[in-house]
């Protein structure tokens, strides 16, 4: 299921996020326009991230793997073509994710 942030705007933001235990389907999270830096890290399993997919379904096959209780920080760009999103997943069962939004300086 979607996670709309889209109408966040006090940051930063934390979040957790409980993924779909059926890997590799993946979670839709909305992003606020403008540049972002967005941080997620997975709890106890890996998770897998990626800038295109379709919520629920299968991640692309372009994905980055992400260690368990690792995060990952990625510098999105003010976007004015379609909606910010990311996808993330669970790399093997269900797993809860930590997302953190802020703003760059």
């Amino acid at each position: 299921m979607a996670v709309d942030m889209s109408g966040t705007n006090v940051f930063p933001h934390f979040d957790r996020i409980t993924l779909s235990g059926t890997a590799p389907n993946a979670t839709e999270i909305v992003l606020p326009n403008g540049p972002l830096l967005f941080s997620v890290r997975p709890i106890t399993n890996a998770g897998r991230i990626a800038s295109s997919g379709s919520d629920d379904g299968a991640l692309s096959d372009n994905y980055l793997t992400i260690a368990a209780d690792t995060t990952l920080q990625v510098q999105v760009s003010l976007r004015t073509d379609r909606t910010p999103v990311m996808y993330v997943a669970s790399g093997t069962a269900s797993t809860v994710v930590e997302v953190v939004l802020e703003r760059p300086a």
